[in-house]
């Protein structure tokens, strides 16, 4: 229970002691003490000066005389009715709840993303995969990589120079929450190679046409040729 060293107020038209903590003592006490009881209701702000009171103190210790029927003398003496009165207050008054926080914005989902790779060519390293994907409806972009487990990416390029594989999701998804697995194949049903990328989302699997694939006809494959190899489609940027 806080308690003053010294008188805080005036008396008799002269300053009290007026120690600085035991007017912060008193200033905090009337804050924390609602109006319709008396208090000031944190609307005491002026800066303290040592020794010398604030009128604006001076009054709030007034009204609260007055509202509580202490005697109206304009100080606070230690260990008398009015510094025991507000703390007797304070005590009884509930601390004020504190509002929720904020909802979080809702996340931003899309159906329409289009994928980008690093290049066109074929051979790249399946290793080290790295695509832009593009979230078309909210104009964003993240980027991923199609690896085996363990394997570290490489450099992210700053620019992606292949060509855009434009592809709708079954549902709603947030842009950087496609990790998903995935399978990445080339077949060859005697018109030449043709390469999938399929990714098993949450909202179902989709298969997205892809430009490069695992081999071509200069290697020698045979209509009904097939390769393909799983991998995490996991999130990096």
């Amino acid at each position: 229970m806080p308690n003053i060293r010294g008188s805080v107020g005036m008396y008799a038209g002269k300053q009290c002691y007026n120690f600085r903590t035991d007017q912060h003592t008193v200033q905090d006490l009337l804050n924390r003490i609602p109006e319709a009881k008396g208090g000031a209701g944190g609307s005491l702000k002026d800066p303290i000066v040592d020794r010398k009171i604030s009128r604006n103190l001076l009054d709030a210790i007034l009204r609260f005389q007055r509202a509580n029927r202490c005697v109206t003398d304009g100080h606070v003496d230690p260990d008398q009715q009015t510094i025991r009165l507000l703390n007797q207050i304070v005590a009884e008054t509930p601390k004020p709840i504190a509002p929720p926080a904020p909802a979080p914005p809702p996340e931003k989902t899309s159906t329409r993303f289009a994928l980008h790779s690093r290049t066109d060519k074929a051979g790249t390293a399946v290793n080290d995969w790295l695509f832009e994907v593009i979230d078309l409806i909210n104009n964003r972009d993240a980027v991923y990589l199609f690896s085996y487990a363990g394997a570290n990416p490489g450099p992210i390029p700053l620019k992606f120079d292949g060509r855009l594989s434009v592809f709708n999701t079954r549902g709603p998804e947030v842009l950087t929450r496609l990790d998903c697995d995935g399978v990445f194949g080339t077949f060859d049903h005697g018109q030449g190679p043709h390469s999938l990328l399929v990714l098993a989302l949450p909202t179902g699997s989709i298969q997205i046409n892809m430009w490069w694939n695992l081999f071509d006809a200069a290697d020698g494959t045979n209509a009904g040729a097939s390769q393909s190899f799983s991998a995490r489609f996991q999130f990096v940027r």
